[in-house]
């Protein structure tokens, strides 16, 4: 029994020892294609993103802050335009304006059916206790300096409906 636990183990240190053999190190190299990094409009994202609760959101704010508008195949560096650019989602939608040298000058961004964050469904129902939620929307206006964040809900109890706002805080907009 002892010779068969010492041949075990100096089967496994051999083993061990072979595998530690760099000759073949060479042969498993991968060459990977080049990565291209998007430049990113940050001011935008920064004030867009900044308490954003759903991934939905946040990704698609993500894509319009990285979209390059000089590789647009209408773009011209010469003339001073500004590029109208819609990024599409289910139910999330944002219209993006961009100047000449690739910033976002001006967007209106549209999400239907998202979860309210909890600030926002707190208050509501914190006003309306026993009413449903039938839609909620997400609305913002960015101008190139700050943006505006707009949560519409729809609620129903029996035959009442009721539309409200509120901003991103949970504060009620008249």
């Amino acid at each position: 029994m002892k010779s068969l636990v010492i041949g075990t183990m100096l089967l496994g240190f051999a083993a061990l020892g072979y595998s530690q053999n760099s000759d073949d190190c060479s042969k498993n190299e991968i060459a990977l294609s080049e990565v291209e990094v998007s430049p990113m409009d940050q001011a935008y994202f920064d004030e867009v993103a900044e308490g954003v609760v759903s991934t939905k959101v946040y990704a698609l704010e993500r894509k319009a802050s990285r979209y390059n508008v000089k590789k647009h195949p209408y773009f011209d560096d010469n003339d001073n335009k500004v590029y109208h650019v819609r990024f599409n989602k289910k139910k999330a939608k944002i219209l993006a304006t961009y100047d000449n040298d690739g910033k976002i000058v001006y967007a209106h961004e549209t999400y239907e059916d998202l979860t309210l964050p909890p600030v926002v469904r707190n208050s509501v129902f914190k006003e309306h206790p026993d009413w449903k939620l039938n839609q909620t929307s997400y609305v913002v206006f960015y101008n190139g300096v700050d943006a505006s964040k707009t949560y519409r809900v729809k609620l129903s109890k029996e035959k009442m409906k009721k539309n409200l706002k509120f901003d991103a805080y949970g504060n009620r907009i008249k």
